[in-house]
């Protein structure tokens, strides 16, 4: 559809379809379940920044003084913030995903003891989280 020569018109409308899905994706929730609406809306959010990087990247390439002095950044050190930036997001996804399907699984028995304990489910799931990152750091030492 578009020119090979244009590199960067085709990485904008790529850009640019990805962020009106992500728009529809959290407009509609079409999906019945909660956690599958989650995972559709981060996955369109990680295009969208894929994309951006990528756009970001073609222009430093054509010029680099023009990122150094927009950005303060060498294009090399730009790729690496944003390759560290969407590695963090991504890893952020995958551990609020298994709490998600962590929580999905177990409700029932959260709730059951939450409610014999008087307190809430929330509060109660970030107390066993606390307790486990605490056993995994003093097994890790």
């Amino acid at each position: 559809l578009i020119d090979e020569r244009l590199e960067e018109a085709r990485t904008l409308v790529a850009l640019l379809v990805s962020i009106l899905f992500l728009s529809l994706q959290m407009a509609t929730q079409p999906f019945r379940r909660s956690e599958d609406n989650w995972l559709a809306t981060m996955a369109y959010l990680s295009l969208v920044v894929v994309y951006l990087t990528v756009l970001l990247l073609k222009m430093c390439e054509q010029d680099a003084e023009v990122c150094e002095d927009s950005f303060g950044l060498s294009p090399a050190e730009l790729f690496s913030t944003f390759a560290f930036f969407g590695m963090g997001l991504l890893l952020l996804h995958l551990l609020l995903a298994a709490l998600q399907l962590y929580l999905h699984d177990h409700s029932p028995r959260i709730i059951r003891l939450a409610r014999a304990h008087s307190i809430s489910p929330q509060t109660l799931v970030w107390r066993v989280l606390a307790r486990k990152a605490a056993s995994l750091c003093a097994f890790v030492r």
